[in-house]
């Protein structure tokens, strides 16, 4: 690590220790972020300073299960039990947990699970720039992120590589997974997405949407004939639970805003690596194990392949490959925004 000193102003970071964790927090005079080094850098807090308003959702396990689990018994629940919300990387495998090539990879990982460590590239009061890097244990990959803020910006920049290390070719999925919640989620929040080919992978039986549905963005089949627009959130408490495939984006962007509010946040993203997304909406419909109904969330996941898991993906033949010291690189930010 560089040198750096300590700053109470302008562009600044911190690293602190939350719950036993590395963590870092980032800030400049528009925006403050929370990201744990020692959980994938899991992003855990993207605060609006003016408005107050933290965008990102907190689980009902809220931070301090970080404390209590760090792994779970079994792959496909090493997510779930240790879930703060927030936003997370899903690498190599975007879905449940599989086998591929005899690892066992587990739900959306292995990316968000281990600890990274990090190096100093700017600390300036004009712009912070931290690159963040780990070596995958199930899969022979470099990971690095770059987290950049800029003076007078409400932006957080993202700049990603991954490499394969390897001597065998590897399939691979990569998305990001930011989820929105209360009090900046309530119906008074709209979507606003490009065109896109929509597949409704599931929808709660007491829910508007039939799961199978088809439509293009924002309009899909809904229950007994009616048309659903997708760009309304509804309220918490309606007890909805939807998954829904955005697939074939023109453009890498999303933004949602509470009208009510007058807050916003926007998400841009190199559609060339992440051209589909998925679209996650609970309204405290999601009963039985892991949140039991006491979820309200609007979820995201930009992402290389429109297919859930990578075993999948791949026995479909549409998995993307990376080859022996192959890079691919990917940027992604988020702005928050207030006065719309």
């Amino acid at each position: 690590m560089l040198y750096t000193s300590e700053r109470n102003y302008g562009c600044r970071f911190l690293e602190i220790a939350l719950f036993g964790y590395r963590a870092l927090i980032l800030e400049n005079e528009k925006i403050r972020t929370l990201i744990l080094l020692d959980k994938g850098t899991e992003i855990v807090e993207l605060n609006h300073k003016q408005s107050d308003t933290d965008f990102l959702w907190r689980s009902p396990l809220g931070l301090s299960c970080l404390q209590k689990i760090r792994w779970a018994p079994r792959d496909d629940q090493i997510l779930t039990d240790g879930y703060t919300g927030g936003w997370f990387e899903a690498f190599p495998n975007v879905g449940p947990a599989c086998i591929y090539k005899g690892a066992h990879l587990p739900h959306y990982g292995e990316a968000c699970y281990l600890p990274w460590e990090y190096a100093v590239v700017k600390d300036e009061p004009s712009e912070v720039a931290i690159r963040c890097f780990v070596r995958t244990t199930k899969f022979p990959c470099a990971v690095e992120k770059t987290f950049t803020l800029k003076t007078g910006v409400a932006t957080l920049f993202i700049e990603e590589s991954v490499k394969n290390l390897g001597g065998e070719d590897l399939h691979y999925q990569w998305g990001h997974h930011p989820n929105f919640g209360p009090p900046f989620i309530d119906e008074n929040c709209v979507i606003d997405m490009p065109k896109a080919d929509l597949a409704v992978d599931y929808s709660a039986p007491s829910g508007r949407l039939e799961t199978g549905a088809e439509g293009t963005w924002p309009f899909v089949r809904g229950r007994n004939g009616t048309t659903v627009d997708l760009r309304s959130v509804p309220a918490g408490g309606s007890g909805l639970c939807e998954e829904i495939a955005v697939k074939n984006l023109r453009e890498g962007r999303l933004k949602v805003t509470n009208l009510k509010t007058r807050t916003g946040i926007r998400l841009e993203w190199d559609v060339t690596r992440f051209p589909h997304n998925l679209m996650w909406l609970v309204c405290n419909g999601d009963i039985g194990y892991p949140r039991y109904g006491a979820t309200h969330v609007l979820g995201f996941v930009p992402r290389n392949d429109a297919i859930r898991g990578l075993a999948q993906s791949v026995t479909d033949g549409n998995a993307a490959l990376i080859r022996p010291g192959e890079i691919v690189t990917l940027w992604i930010s988020a702005t928050a925004e207030l006065g719309l």
